[in-house]
């Protein structure tokens, strides 16, 4: 993370662009959480990385019509921001950043890119989105399920990749591809 930006508890979302320009718009994604390394996660979860969110039922509805949008925004080169609330680098806690809220500039890249680097069998093109930073920037611990957002829309979820900085591409859920379980699931409640 290299830009820092203060959020308080009365912030609930963030939109970086005024209009809704979407060629080459900024996107967030930010983690909460523990920073906790090696924990037991079963292989479904680090295959498929998808986590299930409670969410207010009036805040569905409106994320219903974003989600299925996001999935014909998202394009391979589009430059994304993500973001988390703790500093780190090789896994260590470098400074603790409370509700200072770090940045970094990444790109979208194609889903060759992410077979090359983690493999056919772990990366699944219809399930996962590939992005990444040349300067190595990418999410950490404590980051994992975070939003991805492109504009004012929910594209995905920070997922799985190896290392903190290492210049390895992320690996992020595709909330397209899982749209119509999320209704199914949580959505009528």
């Amino acid at each position: 993370m290299e830009t820092p930006f203060m959020l308080d508890e009365r912030v609930a979302s963030i939109l970086l662009t005024p209009q809704d320009a979407f060629v080459g718009a900024s996107c967030v994604t930010s983690g909460w959480g523990s920073t906790e390394e090696n924990g037991d996660y079963s292989d479904v979860l680090l295959k498929v990385g998808h986590v299930l969110m409670k969410v207010s039922h009036v805040l569905m509805k409106v994320s219903h019509v974003l989600m299925k949008a996001s999935h014909v925004l998202m394009k391979v080169g589009h430059v994304l921001m993500k973001a988390g609330h703790v500093l780190m680098k090789a896994g260590h806690v470098l400074m603790k950043v409370g509700h200072v809220l770090m940045k970094v500039s990444m790109t979208v890249l194609d889903d060759k890119t992410c077979e090359n680097a983690y493999g056919v069998q772990d990366f699944e093109r219809t399930s996962m989105i590939c992005a990444g930073a040349a300067a190595g920037g990418d999410f950490c611990q404590g980051d994992e399920g975070g939003p991805l957002e492109c504009g004012s829309y929910l594209t995905g979820l920070v997922s799985w990749g190896i290392g903190c900085g290492r210049g390895n591409p992320g690996v992020y859920t595709s909330i397209y591809h899982y749209n119509t379980w999320i209704i199914n699931t949580i959505g009528n409640q």
